[in-house]
């Protein structure tokens, strides 16, 4: 039987993680269906761990906001340490998993992005034992992020060269590793959007509230663009002024996030300053991405933040409208050809975009479907390797 790791952030709070490994899968075992996948956590994460009640900050990001404030420049080499010091200790059961695979699927999210060295690191160590036991691996539909540093550049090179194949989720991140690494890679859309293969519509007639789906504004205005003048307080008063409309207008509408905890916590913020119900305007916090899926098909329209729910809305084929704060997401709206379906909430005013949330249209369906065969067809040819290929493990390494 051929074996295959995927490694990826599968256990995130983050739902929409989650859900790009489950439709990964999903793809590959329906291209082979006697594929046996081992799931391997970048972030060594594990089940159950990922519910937090709301604004309660997971350790990892406090130890991460301490390490920022305290040691400023330094804390880039003390992560990459931290992290590197961490594989080590994990690298004989990696191994192990690694010596029964005949390939190493990693994938996909913005994976090679600086996380302060976090993912650089991560992968390094990681493809650094695919190459020691001889295992093939590809890197599959990850999103690249700006500004590396020469650190996370070097660390990247060694990741990204001896791959047997790349590909990346959009034309940004094609540029961005030209950019970068001078290196070309395939075009192979999110898996996300495959999600009605992975979890089947159930099917709800009477969709009517708009759902929206707040970030939290420490992540959303730490990439806000350059000139943007937005700051918290107005951030805050954008996300009221639309509830307020919302409402003059007889719209029903619901609040809900995709699982990370400083989300969960604004949300509860607005309702509160807001003096709405949190009974009936939040909607129940989806544990899995099964549950958010099924929860997206009762929204009749979405306003979002986060990548990976806009995703999910348009492959159910509900419209959705983005409030933009990085470039994956104006990649996003430009390869499904709905640029006008990205505003930017420093410029646009609120009545402005509750005009337009009730106006737009999901993607064309055909156009949503092209995407998804140029997915399913990129993973057909890194899995078509395989079979002509079988790596013979040789004795353990530590």
């Amino acid at each position: 039987m051929t074996v295959i790791v995927i490694a990826a952030e599968m256990h995130s709070a983050n739902l929409g993680d989650r859900l790009i490994f489950d439709c990964l899968r999903h793809l590959v075992l329906e291209l082979e269906p006697q594929v046996e996948v081992i799931p391997l956590d970048l972030s060594y994460q594990q089940p159950g761990e990922v519910i937090l009640p709301a604004g309660q900050v997971p350790l990892s990001k406090r130890l991460a906001r301490f390490g920022e404030h305290r040691l400023g420049g330094w804390y880039a080499p003390v992560n990459a340490l931290l992290n590197w010091l961490r594989d080590l200790c994990h690298a004989r059961q990696r191994t192990a998993w690694l010596s029964r695979a005949d390939l190493l699927l990693i994938g996909g999210g913005q994976l090679l992005m600086d996380n302060r060295l976090g993912f650089p690191v991560k992968l390094v160590n990681l493809t650094g034992l695919a190459r020691h036991r001889q295992l093939p691996y590809a890197l599959v539909a990850c999103g690249v992020g700006r500004q590396w540093s020469p650190s996370a550049r070097y660390l990247f090179g060694r990741v990204v060269r001896p791959a047997e194949s790349v590909s990346v989720r959009d034309s940004f991140s094609q540029e961005r590793l030209a950019v970068e690494l001078r290196a070309g890679a395939d075009l192979c859309p999110d898996p996300v959007l495959a999600a009605p293969l992975c979890y089947p519509p159930e099917g709800y007639p009477a969709r009517e509230p708009i759902g929206l789906c707040p970030m939290n504004p420490d992540d959303f205005l730490a990439a806000q663009a350059s000139g943007e003048s937005l700051d918290a307080a107005g951030y805050r008063r954008w996300w009221l002024d639309l509830l307020y409309l919302l409402e003059q207008h007889g719209q029903p509408w619901q609040l809900f996030t995709n699982g990370v905890p400083q989300d969960r916590a604004f949300v509860q913020q607005l309702l509160h300053a807001a003096g709405f119900p949190e009974a009936e305007r939040l909607a129940e916090l989806a544990v899995d991405p099964a549950q958010f899926c099924r929860q997206l098909q009762t929204f009749s329209r979405i306003l979002g933040t986060r990548m990976h729910p806009i995703l999910a809305a348009h492959a159910y084929g509900i419209p959705a409208v983005g409030a933009a704060w990085d470039a994956k997401l104006e990649a996003y709206f430009n390869m499904v050809g709905r640029p006008a379906d990205l505003i930017r909430a420093a410029r646009c005013a609120p009545v402005e975009v509750v005009d337009h949330l009730l106006a737009t249209e999901a993607p064309s369906a055909e156009r949503l479907a092209g995407l998804r065969y140029l997915t399913r067809d990129h993973l057909r040819k890194v899995l078509s390797g395989v079979r002509h290929r079988k790596v013979r493990p040789f004795g353990e390494v530590l």
